[in-house]
């Protein structure tokens, strides 16, 4: 190195409170001999990396997020065979409760932190999400809360996702998601492939399937970042809420009646996301 670039390289580093020592000269074993260093530079206050790197994905992470696909193919399976036999308004709210009671217990359980007005809140959220459920069921099943069962496991297979889904680290970034969806599809479709009958398929809406699939999945990457960003119970609960436009959608379109404790229940549903939403 000359001796003005060296002098300049020195006192850039020196401006900057980085330590330079030179004790004698270092060649550097390559095939050229002009290859040297004429010192070596410190820096006495290294930073440390804010944050974890983005998008590394864990063999934990992999584990859990094979769990998550496990469970929601359960949880899928298990509701649409719910919702096939059953009354939505009764059948839809009652996965909602299971698989919004399970992550909750789980964060009681641990003695996971909150506030007073979120646990206030995440109560009027099951609360309210209990009420969608209650009461006589519409005409659409003749009067028979029928599908309770496969409701309830479903429900288990959701709450379970959600665990899985949350043991995995922020790091991970999506790749969970993706390695769960995977998981749930080769899942159901092996369950597919071996309850094949020879009854005549219907005809598949492809457009409709497609903007099931497009909502779906971005619903699905916005839930995953509640849980890296937030509290696993508040976005459980939260989540939980949706049976509230199942409801409604299942009035206007399958007619099915509305019952004031369902009224009662989503008024229930707008104070527990105002509470669990509060700052102090």
């Amino acid at each position: 190195m000359a001796a003005v670039s060296e002098t300049i390289v020195r006192e850039y580093f020196e401006l900057h409170e980085f330590l330079v020592r030179q004790h004698r000269k270092y060649i550097v074993q390559t095939k050229r001999e002009e290859d040297d260093i004429d010192f070596f530079v410190l820096n006495p206050k290294p930073q440390k990396r804010e944050g974890e790197v983005p998008f590394v994905l864990t063999s934990p992470d992999l584990a859990f997020a094979a769990l998550a696909g496990l469970a929601v193919a359960v949880g899928i399976a298990a509701l649409y065979g719910a919702l096939a036999i059953g009354p939505i308004g009764v059948t839809a709210p009652t996965s909602a409760v299971v698989g919004a009671a399970l992550p909750v217990a789980v964060t009681v359980g641990f003695g996971q932190p909150l506030a007073g007005a979120q646990f206030l809140g995440l109560a009027f959220g099951l609360v309210g999400v209990a009420l969608f459920a209650s009461g006589p069921v519409g005409h659409a099943a003749g009067g028979k809360a029928t599908g309770i069962g496969l409701a309830v496991l479903a429900g288990l297979g959701i709450g379970g996702f959600t665990l899985a889904l949350d043991a995995t680290g922020p790091a991970a970034g999506i790749w969970p998601l993706l390695v769960a969806r995977g998981v749930a599809t080769a899942t159901l479709w092996l369950a597919a492939l071996c309850h094949q009958s020879n009854r005549a398929r219907a005809a598949v809406d492809w457009p409709r399937l497609g903007l099931a699939a497009l909502l779906d999945a971005a619903g699905m990457v916005a839930f995953l970042l509640a849980l890296q960003a937030g509290h696993m119970a508040i976005v459980a609960v939260i989540t939980a809420l949706y049976p509230g436009f199942t409801v409604a959608l299942a009035a206007l379109i399958d007619r099915e009646r509305l019952q004031r404790a369902q009224l009662v229940g989503l008024a229930f549903a707008v104070a527990a996301v105002m509470l669990i939403s509060w700052r102090h």
